[in-house]
């Protein structure tokens, strides 16, 4: 099972996207993928239950290149460590204070 927050690593399907990933990418949330979809709105693949978009459909729907499953993991690890060193500076500046205090 796939972590909270991170997108799925892809194997066989590297170039579809999950409702939620979809939803991550968009910045809206799944019900609003799913009402997309059944509208007609976005283009989706049905693989059994499972809903899939592909990443052309994304590509085309916001005329923003959808990153590669790889690029997005990496740009997640880069926010993740930014928000660490955010909170680390925040720490600090509030020793900081505390000592000039």
């Amino acid at each position: 099972m796939a972590q909270r927050g991170r997108p799925p690593k892809f194997e066989n399907l590297a170039d579809m996207l999950t409702v939620a990933e979809a939803a991550q990418f968009l910045k809206c949330s799944r019900k609003s993928v799913y009402e997309q979809v059944g509208q007609g709105q976005l283009e989706a693949i049905r693989i059994g239950r499972a809903i899939r978009i592909p990443r052309a459909v994304l590509a085309e729907y916001t005329g923003v290149d959808v990153p590669e499953p790889d690029q997005r993991e990496d740009e997640a690890e880069k926010i993740a460590l930014a928000r660490e060193a955010l909170l680390r500076v925040s720490e600090l500046t509030d020793a900081l204070g505390r000592l000039l205090a």
